[in-house]
Order: structure tokens, then C-alpha cells, then sequence
């Protein structure tokens, strides 16, 4: 049987846990690094859809008809990251995510407790929400957006269906979630919260590099 902690073990375990979360740099380091991660896999998936898009052309009956040529090794290897253009979502939501919960951190540490761990606010997954609630200014169009990329960091980006049948979106949409150009939409849209929010701290950290 592993030997359960002491008192001074937990006291310190709080201890470390506090320090930790309510240092807000913390969360912006920890989204800077998912969103160079999402830069990578959107990159990927767009080189993968530019290929695709070279060897597959829709006749003039609507099919579609490969281009008879032979790949390269790299092209073998490249063609199946037209697959990741929801994993790209989903890191870019990460990545709002934690910034966003950065700012409100470093507005209220008390966010973060040691004697019971992070408060309500940073529980929440609704990007639209947490953009709001670290001073960001959301127009429809964005709010529309950010609704959709949350539900990759829930589910689209990891799963092939939501996790229960009471979902907000049924499984019978999950087909939607790949949807190539509505990928390409939703990330210019998510772009434009993430430019806002790396003004926003590095007004807050001047000598941040983010």
C-alpha cells in the first residue's frame, strides 16, 4: 500500500498548488504553448488540403476523380493530416482558454484556493464566456464562433461524438464538426479573439514574449 501523506505533505501540496495557479503567467505560458501547437496542426492540415484538393477534382457531373500521377513519399505521409483540422480547433480553444484564464487570474488570484482548488469561473469551457470575462468585447459573429470552437475542446476535436446523447449538438451532426471549410472560418475567427487577447496581455506583461 503506497504510504498516504502527512499533514505537513498536504499542507505543502496546498501550498504548491496556490503558488502555482495563482501566478498568472502560468496559464499564459501554458496557452502560448498550445497555440504554437495549433499553428503546427492548422499548418499541417492546410498543406494536406492543398494536396488534396491537387489530386481530386470533381468532374463535370459533380464526381470526384483522382488525378492518375504517383505520390512522393512525402505526399504518402502528408495526405492523411487533412485529418487534423479539428485537433487544430481544438488546441486553439486550449489556448484561448488559458489565456483568457491567465488575464482573469491575474485580475483575482483568489480564483485559484489552496484550500480547495479553482473557483467556478475557471471551471467553465465556454470560450465566448471566458472571453467576456477577461474584458474582451465579442461581436455576434465571434460569439457564434467561439460556441463552436468550445465544443471542439469538449468533445469534435477528441471524440467521433459528443459524450453523452444530451449534448447540445446531436450525434447525427458530429459529420459537421470535419467540415473543411467551416474549419478554415471558424479558425480566422478565433484569430482575431487571439490577436486581441495578446494585446491585452501584453499590455498586462510588458516583457512577456507572447
Amino acid at each position: 500500500m503506497a504510504p498516504q501523506p502527512t499533514g505537513d505533505e498536504n499542507e505543502r501540496s496546498a501550498w504548491e498548488f496556490g503558488l502555482l495557479g495563482q501566478n498568472a503567467f502560468n496559464w499564459i505560458l501554458s496557452g502560448s504553448a498550445l497555440l504554437a501547437a495549433a499553428e503546427l496542426s492548422l499548418d499541417r492540415f492546410a498543406a494536406a488540403l492543398r494536396l488534396q484538393e491537387e489530386l481530386f477534382r470533381r468532374d463535370a457531373a459533380g464526381l470526384m476523380s483522382a488525378i492518375g500521377r504517383r505520390l512522393t513519399q512525402e505526399e504518402v505521409d502528408l495526405l492523411p493530416d487533412v485529418q487534423l483540422g479539428p485537433v487544430a480547433l481544438m488546441l486553439l480553444g486550449f489556448g484561448i482558454e488559458n489565456w483568457a484564464k491567465g488575464l482573469m487570474v491575474h485580475s483575482d488570484p483568489s480564483l485559484v484556493r489552496a484550500s480547495d482548488g479553482v473557483a467556478p469561473p475557471l471551471k467553465d469551457h465556454g470560450l465566448e464566456r471566458l472571453a467576456r470575462a477577461c474584458g474582451q468585447i465579442v461581436d455576434a459573429e465571434e460569439e457564434r464562433a467561439l460556441r463552436r470552437i468550445s465544443q471542439y475542446t469538449i468533445w469534435a476535436g477528441r471524440y467521433p461524438i459528443p459524450t453523452k446523447p444530451l449534448s447540445p449538438v446531436s450525434p447525427g451532426d458530429a459529420a459537421a464538426f470535419a467540415d473543411q471549410s467551416s474549419i478554415v472560418w471558424l479558425w480566422e475567427r478565433g484569430q482575431g479573439v487571439v490577436g486581441r487577447l495578446r494585446n491585452k496581455i501584453q499590455e498586462e506583461f510588458p516583457h512577456a514574449a507572447v
